[in-house]
């Protein structure tokens, strides 16, 4: 896997230098800025509240849902990082009414689920998904969609459990190596700092408030995100994947799930700015149909659902 210096762009050194500086000064502050929050656990009694469905695990609690015809392939929707099940509005309905049944969860540390005081590397999300269809008594291979970081943990998935798979679908996947992944990873040890999570927690509600502004997000998608942010543990979970979770050193797992004759799918905005890695995704799943997406950025699982449900339901049928 080669990595490119064009990849390494002004634009990703100015965020993470601001992200350090941000941190460093939070340090020096007398008050912590989770003072302002009076943060929750998420109990049976919240849950009551809250609704929707929930499934205990070996880790603790799951929320999630399972929509479609009972007699439908089921589809497994596995989201990224920041944000939980809800980035999969847009594409639920197409998938049902073209007859399959969606389960989608919150990972724990996300959205609804618990905050297991547990290390999230790659090991643990890939035992969460055993067990979640396990626990489900779904006996029959899924078709499972990973978005982002999800998409790294559908690699995984299908790399050590083939006899799950029907068929893997890819959106803007992580797990390829570049300079600025590598870049990622040095101040991902920065996030041990104490305060670092309340930076981590106001950039990432930033960035979902431009996306709304910008019209690709809607209004309910940050509302959501910053309600997670109530439960205690989010961003202590956050900062385990980030440190964890292998984000840039996923080469193996997709030459085996590469080699694998399971039907593969990949989606990338061509204005991502992780676009080149599809490159990379291709040259280690040779047999993977690529579309890239004309117009989208990281966001196009939601930005371009019209053209990503299509697309996808025509993959799954065929």
């Amino acid at each position: 896997m080669r990595i490119k210096l064009e990849d390494f762009s002004s634009s990703t050194m100015i965020f993470f230098t601001s992200f350090l500086l941000a941190i460093l000064a939070l340090t020096t502050l007398s008050g912590c800025l989770a003072s302002q929050y009076d943060l929750v656990e998420i109990t049976p009694e919240v849950r009551t509240q809250l609704g929707g469905d929930y499934v205990k695990l070996e880790n603790g609690t799951i929320s999630y849902y399972l929509k479609g015809p009972e007699s439908g392939e089921v589809v497994v929707l596995v989201h990224g990082f920041i944000t939980p099940k809800y980035v999969y509005d847009r594409n639920i309905d197409a998938l049902t009414s073209a007859g399959y049944r969606v389960l989608a969860f919150d990972q724990y540390g996300r959205g609804y689920s618990d905050r297991p005081d547990v290390v999230y590397d790659k090991n643990f999300y890939d035992r969460v998904l055993i067990n979640l269809l396990d626990t489900l008594k779904i006996k029959k291979p899924v078709n499972i969609i990973g978005y982002s970081m999800g998409g790294g943990i559908a690699t995984v998935f299908t790399a050590r459990h083939p006899k799950y798979i029907k068929k893997l679908a890819l959106i803007a996947p992580i797990g390829i190596p570049d300079i600025k992944s590598r870049f990622r990873s040095f101040f991902a040890s920065f996030l041990l700092i104490p305060g670092a999570g309340d930076v981590l927690r106001s950039r990432i509600l930033s960035s979902l408030q431009d996306r709304v502004e910008r019209g690709i997000a809607t209004p309910r998608m940050l509302e959501l995100g910053k309600e997670q942010f109530k439960f205690k543990g989010t961003t202590d979970a956050m900062i385990s994947a980030l440190t964890n979770f292998p984000m840039a050193n996923l080469e193996k797992d997709y030459v085996t799930a590469g080699k694998l004759e399971i039907p593969k799918i990949l989606f990338w905005g061509n204005e991502d700015v992780s676009f080149s890695k599809s490159k990379e995704v291709i040259e280690a799943m040779p047999n993977i149909q690529f579309i890239p997406i004309v117009g989208a950025g990281h966001s196009v699982v939601y930005s371009k659902a019209d053209i990503i449900n299509a697309k996808l339901i025509k993959f799954l049928k065929n």
